[in-house]
């Protein structure tokens, strides 16, 4: 690896691969966006259901959807991008609006991949250098996201990004869309299960169905956990800013809930950003 910067729930990294290096990721909790930027790879997709094998080479692009094993093996010296993002509303209020109004047109020779061109060759380089200067931090993280998305909707017609995206599209059923949709971090899951009109037995059942199993108040634990990361490390923020914005009693109860989950004080959560 290179370089790789986390903010909250968008995870950059810049790496570079040895001949016959791999890159494995198991039980995937975020979405990966792989940017193939030097040589040949080759990736094994393993699911359920069924197992694939496809090649990769400098300026493909490949999207590994979250809940994904997979494993990617450089048959010569190469480097990759990887970026790595929650299946939030927003993301998906933004995959929808290329889903449903960019217009048809003729695609590309696809088997498997999506290639790179201009702009957002020059996105990737861009990205490159801010990684391995150290440059980026959380606002420029979640717009860079943005502007990706942006990219995609402005100079990729519809079938090409529906084909690279399409197991993020149908990721979100309509019951996952309403618990992003009404999610808010102040809520506890009675709150939760009223807002998505439902008994809170009713609602756990559905999460559990859903969500695979993870109980919805340790998930809320941990979307809580990854936007405050993700304001910690912005410039200015105080210990208050985080009681308040998160609706914390007091700031022993602020105390109690990054030592879980970070292994740090509040104090210490907001040294990292220095």
């Amino acid at each position: 690896m290179i370089k790789d910067i986390a903010q909250g729930d968008i995870f950059f990294s810049l790496r570079k691969f040895a001949e016959g290096e791999s890159y494995t990721v198991r039980y995937a909790e975020s979405n990966h966006l792989l940017f193939i930027t030097k040589g040949m790879a080759s990736a094994n997709i393993l699911s359920d259901t069924d197992k694939s094998r496809a090649g990769f080479a400098s300026g493909d692009i490949v999207f590994f959807p979250v809940s994904f094993d997979f494993n990617i093996t450089f048959a010569s010296p190469g480097e990759m991008m990887d970026i790595s993002f929650d299946t939030t509303v927003d993301v998906f209020r933004e995959l929808q609006k290329i889903l449903t109004t960019k217009e048809n047109s003729s695609l590309m020779e696809f088997n498997g991949r999506l290639r790179m061109k201009f702009p957002l060759n020059m996105y990737v380089m861009l990205i490159q250098s801010y990684l391995k200067d150290g440059v980026m931090d959380a606002d420029l993280s979640a717009a860079k996201l943005t502007e990706l998305f942006i990219i995609f909707r402005t100079y990729y017609n519809e079938q090409e990004v529906r084909l690279l995206f399409e197991p993020l599209a149908c990721s979100l059923p309509e019951f996952k869309t309403m618990v992003y949709a009404k999610m808010n971090l102040k809520y506890n899951i009675e709150q939760l299960a009223m807002a998505c009109n439902m008994s809170k037995r009713t609602f756990e059942r559905r999460f559990s169905e859903v969500f695979g199993g993870i109980p919805p108040y340790e998930w809320l634990q941990k979307q809580k956990a990854k936007k405050m990361l993700r304001m910690a490390s912005c410039a200015g923020t105080t210990i208050s800013d985080i009681i308040q914005e998160f609706d914390f009693y007091d700031p022993s109860h602020l105390y109690k809930f990054t030592k879980k989950q970070f292994g740090l004080s509040p104090e210490e959560l907001l040294d990292r950003k220095k």
